[in-house]
This record gives structure tokens, sequence and C-alpha cells, in this order.
């Protein structure tokens, strides 16, 4: 490896791997009522942020963040940008994410991934996960689930936009 501009990606299989893993984190966070997205994809309305690092190097991993909503979000970053480090937004805004960061811990350890906080002072916040055996079967029973549910939604929906009789 050369400079931080010469960084050198996984390989395709922990690359791929870490995708499937992403993508768990995903479906048992959403399984769970929590809006989740990819930070290629961010939300305006803020929820868990999914970044998949496959940077080869120790940091390698999925993480997942908690945002706030856009314009929080921007009230939060101009009382940082002018100094306002006391402002209530400011505490808020650390608590939110400290809370939704032991939330979703708990959350994906309870789908049987492996998760805790993330011990990197660059991802704030941030929790680190890895799947296990379990998690495999939890997986499946929640996309069954997910794929019914939509299945049933398309089913209600067409019902639904079926234009009302006249006469």
């Amino acid at each position: 490896m050369g400079t931080s501009m010469d960084l050198e990606n996984l390989e395709d299989e922990p690359s791929r791997y870490l995708d499937e893993l992403a993508e768990n984190v995903r479906i048992a966070l959403t399984g769970a009522g929590i809006q989740a997205f990819y930070a290629t994809r961010p939300d305006l309305h803020g929820g868990a942020l999914i970044e998949i690092d496959k940077v080869a190097d120790e940091g390698a991993g999925v993480y997942i963040y908690w945002t706030l909503s856009g314009g929080l979000t921007n009230d939060v970053n101009h009382c940082l940008e002018s100094g306002q480090y006391s402002h209530p937004l400011i505490r808020y805004s650390g608590k939110v994410r400290q809370a939704m960061q032991e939330a979703i811990v708990v959350i994906l350890n309870a789908a049987s991934l492996s998760a805790r906080p993330a011990d990197d002072d660059i991802r704030a916040y941030a929790v680190v996960v890895s799947g296990s055996r379990e998690f495999d079967s939890v997986i499946r029973s929640l996309i069954r689930q997910a794929s019914s549910v939509g299945s049933m939604s398309r089913r209600r929906l067409m019902r639904n936009s079926r234009a009302p009789r006249v006469g």
C-alpha cells in the first residue's frame, strides 16, 4: 500500500460477504420497524445509515450510524460551525445518537448478529457488525415475512386501486 490515495480494496469474496452482511443488517433493522438505508443512498428523513467499508485494512467492515432528519442535521451543523457547542441541539443530537446506537446493538444481537459499539474515534456512535450461524435462520424468516407482506400489500393496493363501479 502506498499513500492514503492508493487505498486497496478487498478481494471479491470478502467484498461480497460484506455486501451480503450489510443487506442482512438492513433486513433485520427494517423488520424491527427502523428505516435503514445505505450510505450511497442517504435519506433526508434520517434513520439507520449503513456503511460498507471495503478498504483492505483493520477498519474494513459494516458500520451503522443513526442519522437525524436533514433539517435537524443542518441546524446541528450550523451550531457547530458557528461555535455554539453548548447549544441544546448539540446535546440532543448526541443523546439521540447514543440511545439509537444502544438500541441498534440490542436489535442486531437479537437477530443473531454480532453487533457492538465501534471502538473508533472517527466513527462516533457507530455500530460495527459481523455475522453468525444463527443469523441465517432469523434472516430467512424475516425475508419470508417481508416478501409475504409485500405480496399482501401489492394485492391490497391493486384491490384498492380498482375504479369504483358507476351506476
